[in-house]
């Protein structure tokens, strides 16, 4: 079939996902928030991402002090075209899920039939976590996106293509800027150049691999000396995460059985009575991928893709810490392909009808999904999160009460610096005395800012569980400070 029909039907396939969960608000995340500051900031060339989250050393998990700033320029775009409204960001992570999708597909293809690769992108795309996913505007389906295509433009860079070669180093610099560990594309193109560079028939386009390398390095230093938010990538934030958790690789073989278990669990959605037949489903694609990557390295098909997904899994593997399916997504293409490379190992094309077992997958996955596909269609046009109505009681309260000199202790305190400009940071929930944290977080403002703090506020949002800041705020004396409740929160002032 020709390319471009293909690539139509497969965007004719993904349309619906643009118009199914396109929620008007936005979760409690923090991530999204400082995003949306951060390219704010880029529009109207200031820090207030970096100035109004006061970073707490003592709960460096919650997050870092700022992100690299790929995404943000993808949405100051957006921004600067059709304003910040949270529904058309939601809308523009849709349009990158598509072109993910499409990426995916072309992958796919280079590998298996059309049947096939279109029966694993219905697998992946109509996956109820896919669909409830692309709502979040963070990093991670855009880094995963970028890191599709930047290997499919690559491969075509290889060939000989002027523009391909031109648009590579460009991808490479971006997926650096959207998410640090991007890195591993340099590492997996000098690799790859290497082993062209070896054999004499091949030579040129080692040089063109090892060429991207240098060009990709100039370009993510130019856009990271640009652009980068204050603090850059953050590289210390990192460090001492994992030097608390035993150091790189303290947590390897936990990590490894941690993400076996995530690539199951993908296939295991909202499926009620039938949660046996995904688990079978998900084990054999898991047991399915182990075999495929051996297959390949036994038929020396190893080649950019493997390079870049070992480098994805050893950033993932060697931190010591296991955060859920959506850091494994940028490695999820080449997971999918080995496990359809291991059940290729079944002589499927002995059938008469090719497309038959495909189509069958196709109808077994629909039949999975379909409650899933309930739950979905019965959330509600808001989630429950700083954009939902009850929590315009609490709005008008902190604009009553607070100011650019007041500093907000509370579970999301990046939430804040979007939707009112306030100075917010956060305790780390195990610590049962927050007045040593809270010291933390004035010393923080008193670094940046020319005045003296002028109040503290500590905000308990119910939805979320926070032990050090419930217990302050719901079971302190009654004598630390004035108390405000409302529908779903309570605002205390701090008070010793």
């Amino acid at each position: 079939m020709n390319r471009r029909i293909e690539s139509l039907i497969i965007i004719l396939l993904l349309l619906p996902t643009i118009w199914m969960y396109v929620p008007a608000g936005h979760d409690w995340g923090g991530d999204f928030a400082q995003y949306i500051l951060q390219a704010q900031d880029l529009l109207q060339g200031t820090n207030r991402a970096t100035e109004l989250y006061l970073y707490n050393a003592d709960y460096y998990r919650l997050a870092p002090p700022s992100y690299p700033n790929g995404l943000p320029l993808v949405l100051a775009g957006w921004i600067a075209l059709f304003g910040d409204g949270i529904q058309g960001m939601i809308v523009l992570m849709t349009l990158i899920s598509v072109l993910f999708g499409l990426g995916v597909f072309r992958l796919l293809r280079q590998n298996f039939n059309f049947w096939i690769s279109l029966a694993a992108l219905f697998l992946t795309m109509y996956n109820p976590w896919m669909i409830r996913f692309k709502a979040e505007v963070i990093a991670d389906l855009p880094f995963a996106t970028l890191i599709v295509w930047t290997l499919l433009v690559y491969q075509r860079s290889l060939n000989g293509k002027l523009w391909a070669h031109i648009l590579t180093p460009l991808l490479v610099g971006l997926t650096i800027m959207t998410k640090a560990h991007g890195i591993i594309l340099l590492a997996a193109f000098a690799l790859d150049g290497f082993s062209h560079f070896r054999q004499r028939e091949t030579r040129k386009q080692g040089i063109r691999s090892l060429s991207n390398v240098i060009l990709g390095s100039g370009i993510t230093a130019i856009g990271v000396a640009l652009f980068s938010a204050p603090g850059g990538i953050q590289l210390g934030h990192f460090s001492s995460i994992t030097a608390d958790h035993g150091g790189y690789g303290s947590a390897f073989f936990s990590n490894l059985i941690g993400y076996f278990n995530i690539y199951v669990a993908y296939f295991i959605r909202d499926v009620g009575s039938l949660t046996w037949v995904a688990e079978v489903v998900g084990h054999i694609m898991a047991y399915s991928a182990i075999l495929g990557l051996v297959l390949r390295w036994v038929r020396k098909q190893f080649g950019i893709l493997d390079w870049v997904f070992l480098g994805l899994m050893a950033a993932l593997l060697l931190f010591p810490i296991t955060n859920g399916f959506r850091y494994l997504l940028p490695a999820y293409p080449a997971l999918l392909i080995y496990s359809l490379s291991g059940l290729s190992a079944i002589p499927w094309h002995k059938l008469k009808r090719p497309w038959l077992a495909p189509a069958l997958g196709m109808a077994l996955a629909a039949f999975i999904f379909f409650k899933g596909w309930g739950k979905i269609a019965e959330l509600p046009a808001i989630p429950e999160g700083p954009y939902l109505a009850k929590y315009d009681s609490l709005h008008e309260s902190l604009k009553a009460h607070t100011d650019d000199l007041t500093i907000l202790v509370t579970e999301k305190p990046r939430v804040f610096g979007l939707f009112h400009g306030l100075h917010a940071g956060s305790v780390a929930p195990s610590q049962s005395d927050i007045h040593s944290g809270i010291k933390n977080l004035v010393e923080s403002f008193e670094e940046r800012n020319d005045g003296e703090v002028r109040g503290i506020w500590v905000l308990d949002i119910h939805f979320i569980s926070h032990p050090s800041i419930d217990h302050y705020v719901q079971d302190g004396d009654k004598s630390m400070g004035e108390r405000i409740d409302g529908d779903g929160w309570t605002l205390r002032k701090y008070g010793r």
